[in-house]
Parts: structure tokens; C-alpha cells; sequence
């Protein structure tokens, strides 16, 4: 078969697989983040969404309001709340892409939508209910103008990039970071025009100062907070290498990108090692030498725009925010997450012979390792497109189908998880284990019981101890979201399993 027609056969596999896994993963179930930011902010609107009194870092200003008025037109559904996540980061995809396969090569452009297709990093950003998606395409949008507009912008460029900006900070506050280090290098770089740049980049800072001023206090004062609890603090090592190595890493390992249960793909047998969350593994070390490889390459062999803007993304941004104690979880760095991605394509491109002497080898050989790499990752990332993070909604819409016939809906503590589902639905809140065991074993009547799956301080009632309840798989820890029936007649013949 002609060596072209390999690599075509191969686009196709791939982008079938890509668009498959977002199409399954986006009618999952909401969990915690997700539906903390649908009930705190999206059924609440943009009065809420700027308020400062119910300002918490889980607020993606721009998403919020972007997905309050999409609601407004298409209702509240699972799909519709994360349309501003799944096309914008789609969108994305398709332009880093298309800019790979015209101004280098189809085979490179193949080895990028591989890493995003095997990336369950890149799948959960592109399909939750938040800000990361619009994140990655601003920040795409960013990259790319300053790319392909290096000496001579015109004032369209400017106001482009202006624009991205603006939505990648009103999204996600930390990607001024790498607004303001594309912005410099540009600064530099380009042959006129300097002041038109310095004019718009001052007034995107005084437009979205203006947006966030109710809230802007806030950020700074909890800039520090976000993510302390699970990701490490900015290191004298993070500049280049932390966002290779973080955001880089889950391509590799097919884990699942979001720190929860952890999977063993393709890397474990290979290396001989488990995925874990953050920095310190296997898979992120090879991501990291990869993206380095790939940054020598796109220095001497592509451009040196392309070079001195990805490592003014992945190196500039990251020493701006150090003052600030940002921490390094993989999703807080989806505004580089482009940056990540072209430095590690080059360094498998280099690896597989793209830039050779034998391009039709070459092709018949980056083909065949996308292949395998996507069809290796499926035991991976189809579980990822089909097991709910969290499986609040089936657990609810069966409780509620048993309320319907007249049960009495009691849970320990009322996870946002549940209200999401059950809005307008009367539940009995036990404020502490004595209360939950009358609610629970003394009440009479049909009973349905609630466990909360994140909170561990309240014990199984009593008269519940010696009876199975119906569970309902997820990814998060401890696996399953439990609910007990009382009269088990109550419970579902087949409980929903999504």
C-alpha cells in the first residue's frame, strides 16, 4: 500500500477513536466540580457568578456565564453545560493540527492528534463542565497568531490576540501568565508596531480588572490556596520541564489524567511502573525528554518563533506565577497544555524518522506507532469515556423514580452531587449519626439512603449492616456510590449504570 494512503488510513482510525471517546465521555454523569459549578453558578447566573460573596476558585468566570447563556437556550443537560468545554478544546485540536500538517508535515500532524486521543488528560478537559477547554483554544489562538504573524501583525493579529487573552484570563486568572510571556517575546521579536501591542495588552489587563473588580481581591488573596492541598508548590526545576513533564506525562501513561483511581496501560509494561499523580514518574520523565528533544528540533529544523514562543509558554509563564504559589496540578496547566503537546509531537516525530531521509518509511512507520499507540491505550481510555468520575446521576434518578412511588429520600450529608439531579426534591439531612439512625432504622415507611461518598464520618446505620446495597461503579475513590432501599422491593430491578 502507497505509504501516503497508510497515513491516511491511519488519520481516520485515529480521528474516529478521538471523536468516539468525547462523544461517550461527554453524556457521563456530572461529578463534585462539575456540579458545584452548575448549581453554584450556572442556574444562579451572572450576578452569582461575580459575586464575592459566592466566589471560590471552582468558579471559571467565562465558561460560567458563556454556559448560563447556552442553558438559557438548551437547558440544563449534562451535554449542554459542557458544550463550551467539548467544542472550544475540538476546535483546538483541529488547529494545532491543520498548523503542524501546512507548515511541517502530515506525519507530525498524525503524531499530535495520537497524544491527544490516548490522553485521558486531554479527554476529561475536553469533556467536564469547566473552563479548561476554552482555556486550551485561547491559548491555542494565542500561540498561533503570534506564530504566524512573528514580524509583520497587522492590527487584526493584535486585536486576536488581545481577544484570546482576555477569555483565557476571565476563564482561568493564571493564563495571564502566558498572555503576558507570548506578549513579551512578541514585544521584541516583531519589526513595528511595538506600541499598538503595548496599548492592547494594557487594555485587556484594565478590561479584565474591570470584569473580575467584585472579585478581584479574592483571587489575589487565595491565589496561593488553589490546588495546595494535592499538587506541589512552583520548584527552582519547573520553569520548561514541570509542564512537559505534568501536563505531558498522562499522554503517555493513559492514566486518568485527573489524580483519582489510577491505571496501569501500556507504560506499567514497559517501565514497570505505576502512574501516580504529578511530578516524579516514569512517563513524565520520558514526556520531558521528549519535549526537550522536540524543542531543539523546532529550533533548528522549524522555526524559531515557534521555538522561543513554546518556551516562553512553558518556561516564561511559569516563573511569572511562581511569586504567586501556584501549584502544578496537570489541569492548572491546560494553558500550556499546547505548549506541552508540539514539544513532545517533535520529539516522537524525531524519534520515529520524520525528519530523515526516508520520508515513505518514515510514514509507514509513524502510521503504524499511532496506530498501535491508540489501539494499546483503548483498555485505558474507553473505561475513562464510560465509567462515570463520579455517578451521582444514577444513584439520584433512581432514588428519585423510589420517591416517586412514595419512599422518603434520607442521606448523611447532601452532596452537591445529588442536589444537581434532585432539584425541588424533598431529602431528610442527618446533621449527625444519631439523627441518621432514627431517619434510617426507626422511621417507618419505604426509605431510600443516600450514602455520601466523600464524607467517611458517619457510619452504616444499624439495620442496614447486614444488607447489600445497590451500588453504582465510578472512577473516585471508594468506586461505587452506595444506596440502600428499605423495603428492598424499593430498589431498581436494573439500576442505571450512567
Amino acid at each position: 500500500m502507497n505509504p501516503h494512503r497508510r497515513l491516511l488510513g491511519a488519520f481516520v482510525l485515529v480521528g474516529a477513536v478521538f471523536t468516539v471517546l468525547r462523544l461517550r465521555a461527554v453524556t457521563l454523569p456530572l461529578w463534585w466540580d462539575e456540579a458545584f459549578t452548575v448549581q453554584r453558578y450556572i442556574r444562579e447566573g451572572p450576578t452569582t457568578i461575580l459575586s464575592a460573596d459566592a466566589y471560590v476558585a471552582n468558579n471559571h468566570v467565562a465558561f460560567s456565564f458563556f454556559t448560563w447563556l447556552t442553558t438559557r437556550l438548551l437547558g440544563e443537560g449534562d451535554v449542554a453545560v459542557r458544550l463550551w468545554a467539548l467544542i472550544p478544546a475540538i476546535i483546538a485540536i483541529v488547529l494545532i493540527v491543520r498548523f503542524l500538517i501546512v507548515h511541517v508535515n502530515a506525519s507530525v500532524g498524525l503524531i499530535a492528534l495520537t497524544f491527544v486521543t490516548t490522553s485521558t488528560l486531554w479527554l476529561s478537559l475536553s469533556t467536564q463542565a469547566r473552563g479548561y477547554g476554552l482555556v486550551i483554544l485561547a491559548a491555542t489562538i494565542m500561540l498561533l497568531t503570534v506564530v504566524n504573524n512573528d514580524r509583520q501583525p497587522r492590527l487584526g493579529h493584535d486585536l486576536t490576540f488581545a481577544f484570546a487573552g482576555a477569555v483565557a484570563i476571565l476563564t482561568f486568572p493564571p493564563a495571564v501568565a502566558v498572555y503576558l510571556a507570548h506578549a513579551g517575546v512578541w514585544l521584541l521579536r516583531r519589526r513595528r508596531n511595538r506600541l499598538r501591542l503595548v496599548i492592547t495588552t494594557f487594555v485587556t489587563g484594565v478590561a479584565t480588572a474591570v470584569i473580575y473588580l467584585p472579585i478581584l481581591p479574592l483571587l489575589i488573596e487565595r491565589s496561593d490556596r488553589v490546588g495546595s492541598r494535592f499538587a506541589e508548590p512552583i520548584g527552582w526545576f519547573s520553569p520548561l520541564l514541570a509542564p512537559l513533564q505534568i501536563a505531558g506525562g498522562p499522554s503517555f501513561g493513559f492514566g486518568t489524567g485527573v489524580g483519582f483511581t489510577q491505571s496501569t496501560g501500556p507504560t506499567y509494561l514497559l517501565f514497570g511502573t505505576e502512574l501516580v499523580f504529578g511530578t516524579g514518574t516514569v512517563t513524565g520523565i520520558v514526556a520531558a525528554i521528549l519535549g526537550v528533544i522536540g524543542l531543539i528540533v523546532v529550533f533548528v529544523r522549524v522555526s524559531s518563533a515557534l521555538g522561543t514562543h513554546l518556551v516562553a509558554g512553558l518556561g516564561g509563564s511559569i516563573v511569572l506565577l511562581a511569586p504567586f504559589g501556584f501549584h502544578l496540578a496537570d489541569r492548572y496547566l491546560a494553558f500550556v497544555l499546547v505548549h506541552s503537546l508540539i514539544a513532545i509531537t517533535f520529539g516522537a516525530a524525531t524519534l520515529l524518522g520524520v525528519f530523515g531521509q526516508s520520508r515513505n518509511m518514515s510514514q509507514t512507520m509513524v502510521a503504524a506507532a499511532c496506530v498501535f499507540a491508540v489501539v494499546a491505550s483503548l483498555p485505558v481510555t474507553w473505561p475513562s469515556a464510560n465509567v462515570p468520575i463520579q455517578a451521582f446521576r444514577p444513584a439520584a434518578l433512581d432514588a428519585n423514580e423510589a420517591h416517586q412511588d412514595g419512599a422518603t429520600i434520607i442521606t448523611d450529608h447532601y452532596h452537591i452531587g445529588f442536589r444537581v439531579y434532585l432539584p425541588g426534591i424533598p431529602v431528610e439531612r442527618a446533621p449527625d449519626q444519631a439523627t441518621l439512625e432514627t431517619l434510617v432504622c426507626d422511621a417507618s415507611g419505604p426509605r431510600v439512603y443516600l450514602k455520601n461518598p466523600d464524607v467517611t464520618t458517619y457510619s452504616i446505620p444499624s439495620c442496614l449492616r447486614d444488607q447489600t446495597p445497590v451500588t453504582y461503579r465510578q472512577q473516585r475513590a471508594p468506586g461505587t456510590i452506595d444506596v440502600w432501599y428499605l423495603p428492598a422491593v424499593f430498589a431498581p430491578e436494573t439500576p442505571r449504570t450512567r
